[in-house]
């Protein structure tokens, strides 16, 4: 795996982990000893936390270190019920749904469906989470 990979799967699963953790930037800053510009740019593969530092997280969550540099796909059979919103397609395919019926469900337009999951648009927190409500998955 090239550095790039890994510090991709790396702010993935960091986000990933940390919602399903529930947790705030705020609280998982003070969890980890870290600031919260320092949480933001982990999370923004802006830059990628010392060796350490991924030991610790990894004790913190309990879990192996490898897990947080791993392929999201490897991750969500661990925890299937986290989910990536670039996943939202599949999902929405494995329920037999069409854009427009999801759109009704959630109240917003065919169109907007349609740019989340082309990836020129990112749904609104709100919006992330009547997704959440609807297919009962974490989406981060």
């Amino acid at each position: 795996m090239t550095d790039t990979v890994l510090a991709r799967n790396f702010c993935q699963n960091l986000k990933a982990f940390r919602s399903f953790k529930r947790l705030s930037v705020q609280e998982f800053a003070e969890l980890s000893g870290r600031s919260i510009p320092t949480i933001y740019s982990w999370e923004n593969a802006v830059t990628i936390p010392s060796l350490h530092d991924i030991d610790r997280l990894s004790k913190a969550w309990g879990i192996s270190p490898l897990q947080l540099i791993q392929d999201v796909c490897e991750w969500q059979t661990i925890h299937p019920k986290a989910m990536s919103i670039a996943s939202l397609k599949e999902v929405r395919k494995t329920q037999g749904l069409t854009q427009h019926s999801l759109g009704k469900k959630i109240g917003v337009s065919t169109d907007v469906i349609s740019r989340w999951e082309n990836k020129s648009r990112k749904p609104l927190a709100i919006n992330i989470s009547k997704l959440k409500d609807y297919f009962d998955i974490e989406f981060y």
